[in-house]
């Protein structure tokens, strides 16, 4: 996945993460990503790897809470009999990554000995294996991640100043993904389709209204992580073509935006005009049978597909929003008529749409979705 493929967009804040991944790129010197869990500082680190023009490869550091016992001969290598069970010489990871890059990701959890090998190591140019006497030289650059704040944890003394004197100094810094709301909807999209070509599923990922208000309307606090998770749930359940909608979300979503009804249901019903009108192309009068089809099976299932089927009204007469509710308000059937002429005026009234002509619904005829859908005051 390129970084640079979808994460600028129209965002400024990522406009200038990007500006400053540009700059620090081609420098030979440590890089501090500083961002929230989940924000994408590890796919910063491989863009920025990838844009130092480094031969070598991207090798990831050592666990922070890698045993020290084991953390010199994971990070220089050993010779083979240096100690038992040595029955062959092994490169480390800082020889793995000559004419390349090493990346820690939560550096803030280090271990103190881990430190202190980082200490020396950040600035050195030789590495010598466990039992071997000879050095190798090695080019390294060094890419560290954390979402804490080292320099409150340096005087704590639970990170080494000195450390963080010598990789504190070149710093991105990444943004939480609520803070750039004009990637959630572009990021949702390329995610789903991803998920969808892992299924061998060929269906064309598009997102109701009442959706894109929930995902924009959600605080994330896992930022692009935790999207990715919510859409690779959207995926199990989007079988069929058909817009998302607010069913397929997971709970921690839809909890946390609660959307006006009435707003709701005039963003599905836009979402079925366009859909007819994109099936029929443009078409009016085959868009209007499709919708007196609906109409008739609505009266009979008392709900619109799409629609949240909601309680009985026995229980609560505003929780069930079915095709009645909407007939009602002089927005689903035609008054006194339910013609395709007058359903057809009703549908141009909605438009544009492209190559359709904008029609003209007399007062008290057809859907009135202008009003419906908020396009004109209420």
């Amino acid at each position: 996945m390129d970084v640079s493929d979808f994460y600028v967009g129209s965002s400024a804040l990522w406009k200038g993460v990007m500006a400053r991944v540009e700059a620090v790129a081609p420098t030979p010197w440590p890089v501090l990503l500083l961002g929230p869990r989940g924000s994408g500082k590890s796919m910063l680190a491989r863009e920025i790897h990838r844009r130092s023009g480094r031969s070598g490869a991207l090798v990831l550091g050592p666990a922070p809470a890698i045993a020290d016992s084991l953390l010199q001969a994971e990070l220089f290598g050993h010779a083979r009999g240096a100690f038992t069970d040595a029955r062959e010489e092994r490169a480390g990871l800082l020889e793995l990554a000559h004419e390349g890059t090493l990346f820690f990701d939560e550096i803030e959890a280090a271990s103190y000995a881990l430190q202190s090998v980082l200490v020396g190591q950040v600035e050195q140019l030789e590495v010598r294996r466990i039992g071997d006497s000879r050095a190798r030289r090695v080019d390294v650059r060094f890419i560290y991640a954390t979402n804490a704040d080292l320099s409150s944890l340096a005087d704590r003394g639970r990170f080494r100043p000195d450390l963080l004197d010598r990789i504190g100094y070149l710093v991105v810094k990444v943004p939480a993904l609520a803070q750039c709301p004009d990637l959630i909807l572009p990021l949702a999209t390329r995610f789903l389709q991803e998920r969808m070509r892992v299924l061998r599923r060929t269906i064309e990922v598009e997102f109701s209204v009442p959706v894109k208000q929930r995902l924009l309307g959600h605080p994330w606090p896992g930022n692009i992580r935790q999207l990715r998770g919510v859409c690779t749930e959207i995926a199990i359940k989007l079988t069929l073509q058909r817009p998302v909608i607010p069913e397929d979300l997971p709970a921690e979503v839809t909890a946390s935006s609660q959307p006006d009804p009435d707003r709701e249901r005039r963003a599905i019903l836009r979402e079925q005009v366009t859909t007819t009108l994109r099936q029929t192309d443009g078409n009016k009068s085959e868009a209007a049978r499709r919708f007196r089809g609906v109409r008739l099976g609505a009266q009979r299932t008392g709900r619109l597909p799409g629609l949240p089927a909601g309680r009985d009204h026995s229980e609560d007469p505003e929780a069930r929003v079915g095709a009645r509710d909407l007939v009602g308000r002089g927005s689903l059937c035609c008054a006194g008529s339910a013609r395709n002429g007058a359903n057809q005026r009703a549908v141009s009234r909605f438009l544009p749409a492209p190559g359709v002509r904008r029609g003209r619904a007399r007062k008290g005829r057809g859907f009135r979705i202008r009003r419906l859908l908020g396009d004109t005051e209420e």
